[in-house]
């Protein structure tokens, strides 16, 4: 019976190796997929932010131009109220000198 004992002790040893094997290679499995997925969450997170930065610095700009617009555009029509002003005045002061 000795040999019977020690061949199924063998047995029992060869099998808690493989299960110990077997639990190692799936946690560090499950490690390495933690460890990925916090990597790429960081990463998400830098490359969003970077986005929003980005964004917000787009519509600021977009901002400022459509204000260097308005101004230049508000400026057009002061340049074009005053020029037909003078033409207005111009033509009044023509007619005041024709008129007998």
């Amino acid at each position: 019976m000795n040999a019977a004992a020690a061949d199924q002790g063998g047995s029992n040893l060869t099998l808690l190796v493989a299960v110990l094997g077997i639990l190692g290679t799936l946690t560090a499995a499950f490690v390495t997929q933690w460890w990925t997925s916090k990597r790429d969450d960081k990463q998400w997170k830098r490359q969003k932010l970077l986005q929003d930065e980005r964004f917000d610095r787009e519509r600021e700009q977009e901002v400022a131009r459509w204000e260097r617009e308005r101004e230049r555009e508000a400026g057009r029509w002061e340049r074009e109220r005053q020029e037909r002003r003078e033409q207005w005045q111009r033509e009044d002061s023509a007619r005041l000198h024709q008129d007998p």
